[in-house]
């Protein structure tokens, strides 16, 4: 059975772990891997995902199947996005993955609804996030999910620049 629980502080190195298994399932195929090292040393530590973990800011999400980690969401409140777009107070969904064994199970959807309602109780009237533009599985998912393609932004997988596509959905507010 799949649960949906809040990040505790002694989840950061086992989410590390998971972070950079999930970040090379979906893409190890799209650079090499020294490029790939870089983005997982740089980005996924046990002293940062500690700190995000204790951020007031963020909010980090954990899916267990008994006592295994099987996927996260990471939601920042009050996060500027890096294109124009019609809110005042947008979080970002920085980071949602799941171990390809649950694709089409639900749960992403789960986990989605879940961040949703938790960015509209911070005060958040949009959520955005960033995709690869080649993440189609991905893209699909957050289309169903309400989100529309605003702009492009660059990410970096060491010094390979990677075009990724901002999306972003408005809240209900109320």
């Amino acid at each position: 059975m799949n649960e949906i629980r809040l990040a505790e502080a002694r989840d950061a190195p086992a989410l590390v772990e998971l972070m950079r298994r999930l970040f090379l399932q979906a893409y190890a195929h799209t650079a090499d891997p020294e490029n790939l090292a870089r983005l997982l040393d740089g980005s996924y530590r046990d002293d940062l995902q500690l700190r995000e973990i204790s951020d007031p800011a963020m909010v980090t999400l954990l899916i267990c199947d008994a006592a295994r980690l099987t996927g996260y969401a990471q939601l920042r409140y009050r996060a500027p996005p890096p294109v124009a777009m019609p809110a005042s107070r947008a979080a970002q969904l920085c980071r949602i993955y799941l171990d390809a064994s649950l694709h089409g199970t639900g749960v992403a959807r789960l986990l989605m609804d879940d961040v949703v309602r938790r960015a509209a109780a911070s005060g958040a009237d949009a959520i955005w996030l960033t995709v690869w533009q080649h993440a189609t599985r991905a893209i699909s998912f957050y289309g169903k999910s309400g989100f529309s393609t605003v702009g492009k932004t660059v990410f970096m997988v060491g010094d390979l620049a990677s075009d990724d596509w901002v999306m972003w959905r408005l809240l209900a507010t109320g």
